[in-house]
């Protein structure tokens, strides 16, 4: 398979890309126009970079070569450059896909372009996007979490008939942390900070903690404080 790069055209776009989450999963929607294909580019947010700098280009043409026919099922794939990894989410036949595509849902910035395929010089002929034209996005992650004091419960005997009864006591600076799972949720994205004689001392939150309640103990004279990377929204609910 060949590749080849042309300037976007009047008649083959792909622009205002959007992306909208619904039942857990996360979709992108753009406007396009004479396109088969919606190639979707994936960074680390606000760490954009150029798309078709001449080393991205050699490394999706090496992609094409040795890929074959499969290059046009891609869904994720990181291409190796010479000196940079570049990131491609997917190439999507976007005619088949409805009127959205699902994506990972993580903290990232995106990039779209159009591409058509044409079967009889097996050639992916790829639409450059016009910088004058909206063609990136960012996208955020809200994950929700609650915290509240942990409660031991002892079971005591009262009365002459002695009755059974459950008696929940608090732990002194003892917390039940809860956060809703999240597929795209990268260890580190969430952190929490105590101050212990004078120094500072961090904690992640890891991936495996998500969707779980886990109990953290703050050290005397500290108070319970999330804090996340940017792209990261945390909201603070009652219960999950």
């Amino acid at each position: 398979m060949k590749i080849e790069f042309n300037r976007e055209e009047r008649e083959r776009y792909v622009v205002n890309p959007r992306t909208e989450k619904r039942n857990g999963k996360r979709y992108l929607k753009a406007d396009i126009c004479g396109c088969e294909y919606i190639i979707v580019w994936m960074f680390p947010l606000q760490k954009m970079r150029e798309i078709f700098s001449e080393e991205v280009k050699d490394a999706l043409k090496h992609l094409a070569e040795t890929k074959g026919s499969y290059f046009l099922k891609l869904t994720e794939e990181e291409i190796e450059g010479t000196e940079k990894k570049f990131s491609i989410c997917a190439f999507v036949n976007y005619k088949r896909s409805g009127d959205a595509v699902e994506i990972p849902d993580r903290p990232a910035s995106l990039a779209v372009c159009g591409a058509k395929y044409d079967k009889s010089s097996d050639t992916f002929v790829i639409y450059l996007p016009d910088e004058k034209l909206n063609y990136k996005t960012d996208i955020s992650m809200e994950i929700r979490y609650m915290v509240r004091p942990y409660q031991t419960a002892r079971v005591i005997s009262k009365g002459f008939f002695r009755r059974k009864i459950v008696e929940n006591r608090e732990e002194q600076g003892v917390y039940e942390v809860k956060f809703e799972a999240s597929s795209g949720y990268t260890d580190a994205g969430i952190w929490y900070e105590f101050v212990i004689k004078g120094k500072k001392y961090c904690y992640p939150v890891t991936a495996v903690m998500l969707g779980k309640s886990v109990r953290i103990r703050c050290p005397e004279g500290n108070s319970l404080k999330f804090q996340a990377v940017s792209g990261i929204v945390l909201k603070k609910v009652e219960g999950l």
